[in-house]
């Protein structure tokens, strides 16, 4: 698959000049498709994007998370990760996602991970290296963009 790598870049610029979420995420989509990488929707302020495995990224702003969310059930999800052991959280209702949060200044993302309900699929997860017990690591936009297209592939 050809990338555009001109167009990835100016979505990456734009989507760091503009402050409102949905500009940014139009922008994030777009990269997204570059990628043939299905866009599912939209829920709670986040942006959730579902290719075969599930894809979310959302902005690493926890302080603020309780605002985005119109119920505790959900907010007390999102402070339990923070909080507890990685086999604690049930994530959502997905089996597995990859979750990469937007840091403030939006020059560096996290990658967190994988949050399973099965604890024996996580143990399977751990095994093959996927899951750890805390699974993040600071990584830059050009790793990202390797990582969705080897995904997309």
């Amino acid at each position: 698959m050809d990338i555009d790598e001109k167009k990835i870049n100016m979505c990456l610029e734009k989507g760091k000049l503009e402050v409102k979420d949905h500009i940014k995420f139009k922008y994030i989509v777009e990269i997204l498709r570059l990628f043939n990488i299905h866009v599912d929707g939209w829920m709670k302020g986040s942006y959730i994007l579902n290719e075969k495995e599930g894809i979310m990224f959302t902005r690493n702003d926890n302080a603020y998370w309780k605002d985005k969310f119109d119920d505790e059930y959900m907010y007390e999800k999102c402070i339990a990760q923070e909080e507890k052991n990685i086999e604690d959280v049930n994530w959502y209702w997905g089996e597995r996602k990859i979750y990469i949060f937007r840091k403030e200044n939006d020059a560096e993302y996290e990658f967190m991970g994988c949050f399973v309900q099965d604890p024996k699929k996580l143990k399977q997860l751990r095994a093959q290296g996927i899951c750890n017990e805390r699974p993040y690591k600071k990584i830059g936009e050009e790793v990202i963009l390797t990582k969705l297209k080897s995904i997309s592939d």
